[in-house]
This record gives structure tokens, sequence and C-alpha cells, in this order.
């Protein structure tokens, strides 16, 4: 008996080998099918994370060029707006340079564009001797204009009439056409 109880025994512990072998190849196969699947996973979870940081480096880049480009067309637009406004007051300066001659020509010209019937006052800048008379005559009939000179006004002339004053100095009629200048003015220079 003590060789077949030796034998069983060497064929259990046989059995047990065998069996701990099978044993040790599935848990071997499935460790290795584990790290397979892990490693598979980080993979993936690694590409989302360089998608995702690339599409927000492309998405931070393009703000910050946008806001950049804003930033260059913003001083542009404040640049032209100052070279606009400096031409707007040479143009101002200009005119207060008129002789008297030419004003009084710029003054005839721009009077016949408007409703005067004789009754109102003309009051032009202090330095400037002017007749307009003559000229207005045809509408006026014997009626004169009361021309009165205002050491104040720069440029231009203020027509009254009834107490309501028409302001036609130089500032006020390039604030009335500043739209339109604006735009003469940008389109040759810019």
């Amino acid at each position: 008996m003590g060789g077949n109880f030796n034998a069983l025994i060497e064929k259990v512990i046989d059995d047990a080998r065998r069996k701990s072998g099978g044993i040790m190849r599935d848990a071997k196969d499935k460790a290795k099918v584990t790290i397979e699947k892990k490693i598979e996973e980080a993979r993936a979870q690694s590409e989302d994370i360089i998608r995702t940081a690339q599409a927000r480096a492309a998405f931070e880049k393009e703000r910050i060029v946008a806001g950049a480009s804003l930033a260059a067309r913003d001083k542009k637009l404040k640049r032209k707006r100052e070279i606009i406004e400096k031409t707007l007051e040479l143009v101002v300066k200009k005119l207060d340079e008129m002789n008297d001659k030419r004003y009084e020509m710029f003054l005839i010209r721009y009077l016949f564009k408007l409703p005067i019937d004789g009754d109102e006052t003309l009051v032009i800048p202090w330095r400037y001797i002017v007749n307009v008379d003559y000229a207005l005559r045809p509408r006026l009939g014997d009626k004169k204009l009361n021309v009165q000179k205002d050491a104040n006004l720069k440029g231009g002339f203020i027509l009254i009439k009834d107490g309501v004053e028409n302001n036609n100095s130089y500032e006020a009629l390039i604030d009335y056409y500043r739209e339109e200048l604006e735009t003469i003015i940008a389109e040759k220079l810019f």
C-alpha cells in the first residue's frame, strides 16, 4: 500500500501541477489581455487628451490672433479718425485765412442758396469788409441786409431773422456736413 499511496500522492501532485500550470497560464493570459486592454484604454485616453489639447490650442491661437487683429484694426481706425479730424481742422484754418474778396464770393454763393427777404441780420467776422447788397439786389430789390460784425465769430456767417439764428460758421458747417466730408477725406487719403 505504501507504493500505491506514494503513486497516488505523486499523481495528485502531478495533477495539481498540471492544473496549477493551466491556472497560471490562464492567469498570465488573462493578465496579458487585461494589460493590453488597459494599455489600449490609456492610448485612447491619451489620444483624446491630445486631440482636446490641440483643439484648445487652435481655439486659443484663433482667439489671440482675432484679438490682435481687432486691436490693430482699432489702432488703425483711431489713427484714421485722428487724420480726418486734423484734416477738418486744416480746412477750417484755410477757410479762416480767406481774403476779403474770396470770403465775399463764398458769402454771396451761400446766401443765394438761402431763402432771404432782406429783413435779416447778417453777422460776419469782424475782419472782413464785404458788399453783398449789389449781388443780392435782384432778389432783395431796394431792401438791404443789416450787416453786423462780430469779434467772436471766426469764420462763416450767421443769418438772424425774427430772433432765430441760422448758424453758418465754418465749425457749424463742418459739423453739419461731417459725415459726407469724412467720407470724401477717407476716399482721398486712404
